[in-house]
C-alpha cells in the first residue's frame, strides 16, 4: 500500500516480519511446534520465550535478564490449569480449582502485598460470591450476585464489608437482548427501604441503540410545585439525555434536558467527527442562536513533517491558542518526549522491554538548573497488566478489577456485568451514574449528587469538577492518573488533550478497515460512538448487559501478543455453523482482560459475534490438552461439535438448532443459557438437547421484538 505496511509469513502462514509506519520493523521466529520463539521490535530488543511439552508459555526472557514466569498444574484440582504466573515482585498464584474445573482461590501479591481472593459458585457454575481477604488487616470485602432462574443475567449484586452489607444494586429489568434497562441502588442491608438512585436505559428497539438514559434520586415527599417542566416532583434528576442517530448509527445529537442543552455533531464521509455544536434544547440550528457555542473555534493544530523516527501517524508537534510543544517517539511508536514551548519545561516517557510506558518525569529548567519532578511509576506484571502506580506521595495497588489499596485504604467496586455501579471505601459506599458510553456523568452517596462530570468528545472535562476526588475511572469508566492526566486504556495511554494514543497499537482491529491503519488514532477519530475498552479495538455501544457470571473468575491471559495483523477470524458457514478460527499460540495469549467482551464482525455477513475471553479460556483448554471439568464435557459431548480434522486450528464450531420455547422464556443447560434477543440472522438457530429426533419451531415473532438466541456464558449472537 502507499505507506508500505508489509507483513512477510512463511510457508506455514506464520508471520516472520512486519514492517509498520508506526512500529517499525518486528522479526519473528518459531520452534518446531509453531510456538512463538523469538520477538525482535524496532528498538533491537529481543523477547524469548520457552514452553513445556504441551507447548504452554513457561518464560518470557527479556534482554535485561528478567523472565516472566508461568507454572501450571500444581494447585488443588489444577492438573491442566495456571496455577502461578511472576514477575518484577508482582505474583498470581491460582492455588485451587473446584470440581468442575472453576477457580476457587486465587492469591495475589503486589509490592508485598498479599490478598487472597476466594470464588463459589451455584450448581449452574454462575459466581456467587468473590470474597477479598486482608490476611494483615484481618479483614474481609465481598461481593454478592443473584440471577434471575435459569439465565446468566444478574439480578441482585452486594457488597460486603466483614460480612455487613453496605450497598445492594437490583436489575429489575432487560431488554430481549441482555441489556439492563431498570437499575436501583440502595444504601445498606434492605431493598424495602427508599432507594439512592435509579437508573432507566431506553432502547429503540429497531436498531438496539440507546435512545434515552433517565437516572434519579427518588424524594419520599414532593419538595417543588408541580411543574410542567418537572411532571414528576418525586425525582430529583441526575442524568436525563435523550440521544439521536443517523442512518449509519453516528450519533447526531445528544440533547441534555438537565442543563437544556443540545450537543450537535457533525462528521465527514468516513464518520469521523468533524464538529461539536452546543444549541438551546429543541433547536434545528445554530444560525438560530446568536449565543451558540460552536466546537470548532479551540482548534489544536497537529504537524506531521519532519519526523525523525519516521512515524507516519504520530504528529511530531502542536500548536494550541499559541503553545508550541514537539513531541519525540521511541522506534517502536511510543511517546518518549514531549518539549514545550519557550524550551525550558519538558516531559520525558521511558518504556520498558514490553514496550509499555513505566515513568512520566517533568523536567523544568531555570536559572541554568534543571528540577525533575516524577509524575507517575508504573509497575506491571507478567500479563502486562498494570497492578501498581505511584505518583506525588501516593500509592495504588491493583488486584484485579474490583479491588485496590490506595496507599492504607482498601476500595472495592461493585459491577454489574460491565457496568461500574458503586464504590466502597472507608466503610461508606458511593454509586455511579453513566452515559451511553460508560462514562462516569455523576456520583451520589444516598442523600445527595456530590459530584458531576460532562466530557468533551475525546474526553477531556468540560469545566473542573471534583470527580477525581471520589473517582479516577471517568471518561468511559477508564482509569485518569492523576499526576498527568492521561488515561489508562489497560494496552495503552491515552491524552484526552489531543485525543490520540501515545503509544502505537501493536494490534490491528481490522486489517480490512484503512482507517484502523492509524494506530494512534482513538476509536476511528469517532469518539461520540464508540469506546475502547482494552486499548487495542473500538467497540460500539458501552455493554449495559449484565450476563455472565465469570465476567472476574479467572483470567488467563496474559496480553503478550504475536503483533498479528488479527487476533481471530470468524467464519459462517451456508448451514449456520460459526467458527471461530484461533491465531494464537499460547493459552496465555487469548485476550488481554477476561472483564470485557470482545466481538468481531463478518465482513460479508456483517454479522456481530461477541463472546467473553474467559469462555475462550476454557475452550481452550481442550484445544491444548488440559484436563476437561466436567462441566465442559458434558458441553462438548452434548452441544458443541468440533471439526476433530481441523481441531488446533478450531476455537469453538456451535451448531444451533430450533427447540420448544415460549416468548421471553430462557432456559439453561450445562452452562448452556438460551435466551431472548432481536432479529437473529437467518439460518442461525438454537442447540438444545431435545428429545430424540425432536425439533420443534420457535414459539416467537420476529415483529414483537422476541427472537432465540444464544449464549455460552456471555458468547451471545447480537444483531450489527
Amino acid at each position: 500500500d502507499p505507506l508500505e505496511n508489509i507483513f512477510e509469513y512463511d510457508t506455514l502462514g506464520r508471520k516472520i516480519r512486519m514492517n509498520d509506519p508506526d512500529l517499525g520493523e518486528w522479526i519473528y521466529t518459531y520452534d518446531k511446534n509453531g510456538n512463538l520463539d523469538t520477538q525482535t521490535d524496532s528498538r533491537g530488543i529481543t523477547l524469548t520465550f520457552y514452553y513445556d511439552e504441551l507447548n504452554r508459555l513457561t518464560q518470557k526472557y527479556y534482554p535485561s535478564g528478567a523472565s516472566a514466569w508461568y507454572q501450571y498444574d500444581a494447585g488443588s484440582l489444577g492438573i491442566g490449569y495456571p496455577y502461578r504466573k511472576e514477575y518484577n515482585g508482582s505474583l498470581t498464584e491460582y492455588s485451587a480449582y473446584n470440581s468442575i474445573g472453576l477457580l476457587s482461590t486465587e492469591k495475589r501479591t503486589v509490592s508485598s502485598k498479599e490478598i487472597i481472593i476466594n470464588y463459589d459458585y451455584d450448581l449452574a457454575a454462575r459466581l456467587e460470591d468473590k470474597r477479598f481477604e486482608d490476611p494483615d488487616l484481618e479483614k474481609t470485602w465481598q461481593l454478592d450476585y443473584e440471577y434471575f432462574p435459569g439465565t446468566f443475567l444478574i439480578k441482585n449484586a452486594r457488597m460486603k464489608e466483614s460480612g455487613v452489607t453496605k450497598a445492594i444494586t437490583e436489575i429489575t429489568q432487560y431488554n430481549p437482548m441482555g441489556k439492563i434497562e431498570y437499575f436501583k441502588n440502595y444504601r445498606g442491608n434492605s431493598t424495602s427501604s427508599l432507594e439512592d438512585s435509579c437508573t432507566d436505559y431506553v432502547y429503540d428497539y429497531n436498531t438496539g441503540r440507546i435512545s434515552r438514559i433517565y437516572a434519579f434520586q427518588p424524594y419520599e415527599e414532593p419538595t417543588v410545585a408541580d411543574s410542567p417542566d418537572r411532571p414528576n416532583d418525586l425525582h430529583l434528576p441526575i442524568i436525563d439525555k435523550v440521544y439521536t442517530y443517523s442512518d449509519a448509527g453516528d450519533v447526531t445529537r445528544i440533547g441534555d434536558i438537565i442543563n437544556e442543552k443540545d450537543h450537535v455533531y457533525d462528521y465527514d464521509h468516513l464518520h469521523q467527527l468533524v464538529s461539536e455544536k452546543i444549541l438551546e434544547r429543541d433547536t434545528d440550528d445554530a444560525l438560530d442562536q446568536p449565543n451558540a457555542i460552536v466546537m470548532v473555534a479551540d482548534v489544536i493544530e497537529f504537524d506531521y513533517a519532519d519526523q525523525v523516527t519516521g512515524l507516519v501517524h504520530a504528529p511530531n508537534a502542536t500548536s494550541y491558542n499559541g503553545a508550541y510543544a514537539s513531541i519525540d517517539y521511541t522506534l517502536a511508536g511510543n511517546r518518549s518526549e514531549v518539549q514545550e514551548s519557550g524550551g525550558n519545561d519538558r516531559v520525558s516517557y521511558e518504556s520498558n522491554e514490553d514496550n509499555m510506558i513505566t515513568a512520566i518525569t517533568r523536567h523544568v529548567m531555570e536559572n541554568g538548573s534543571e528540577t525533575d519532578t516524577v509524575l507517575g511509576v508504573y509497575d506491571y506484571d507478567a500479563d502486562s497488566k498494570r497492578v501498581r502506580k505511584t505518583w506525588d506521595s501516593s500509592q495504588m495497588l491493583y488486584f484485579g478489577n474490583d479491588f485496590e489499596i490506595e496507599d492504607e485504604d482498601p476500595i472495592l467496586y461493585l459491577f454489574a456485568g460491565n457496568l461500574r455501579v458503586a464504590k466502597l471505601t472507608d466503610g461508606s459506599a458511593v454509586f455511579f451514574h453513566k452515559d451511553h458510553l460508560g462514562s462516569t456523568s455523576g456520583i451520589t452517596d444516598g442523600s445527595q449528587t456530590i459530584d458531576s462530570g460532562e466530557y468533551f468528545p475525546y474526553g477531556l472535562d468540560r469545566e473542573s469538577n471534583a470527580l477525581l476526588q471520589h473517582s479516577l475511572y471517568k471518561f468511559t469508566d477508564q482509569e485518569q492518573d492523576e499526576g498527568t492526566g492521561l488515561y489508562n486504556y489497560d494496552a495503552r495511554l491515552y491524552d484526552p488533550n489531543l485525543g490520540q494514543f501515545i503509544m502505537a497499537d501493536t494490534l490491528l482491529p481490522d486489517v480490512y478497515d484503512p482507517q484502523s491503519l492509524n494506530r494512534y488514532a482513538y476509536c476511528l477519530n469517532n469518539p461520540v460512538k464508540y469506546t475502547d475498552p482494552s486499548g487495542h479495538a473500538h467497540w460500539e455501544d458501552f455493554d449495559q448487559s449484565s450476563e455472565s457470571g465469570f465476567q472476574n473468575a479467572i483470567d488467563c491471559s496474559t496480553g503478550e501478543f504475536e503483533h498479528d495483523d488479527s487476533i481471530a477470524s470468524i467464519e459462517i458457514s451456508d448451514d449456520g455453523t460459526i467458527v471461530i478460527i484461533d491465531r494464537l499460540k499460547s493459552v496465555f495469549d487469548i485476550f488481554e482482560y477476561s472483564h470485557r467482551t470482545i466481538s468481531f464482525v463478518h465482513p460479508e455477513s456483517r454479522q456481530v459475534i461477541s463472546f467473553s475471553p474467559t469462555d475462550i479460556a476454557m475452550e481452550r483448554a481442550l484445544d491444548h490438552g488440559y484436563r476437561r471439568p466436567q462441566l465442559i464435557q458434558n458441553l462438548y459431548n452434548s452441544h458443541l461439535e468440533f471439526d476433530e480434522d481441523h481441531f488446533r486450528e478450531t476455537m469453538a464450531i456451535m451448531h444451533f438448532r430450533s427447540v420448544p420455547f415460549s416468548v421471553g422464556e430462557s432456559v439453561s443447560v450445562f452452562g448452556l443459557t438460551i435466551a431472548g434477543y432481536k432479529n437473529i440472522p437467518a439460518g442461525v438457530t438454537i442447540l438444545n438437547q431435545p428429545a430424540a429426533g425432536a425439533v420443534a419451531s420457535i414459539v416467537s415473532s420476529w415483529e414483537t421484538g422476541v427472537a432465540v438466541g444464544c449464549a455460552l456464558q456471555s458468547i451471545r449472537v447480537v444483531p450489527d
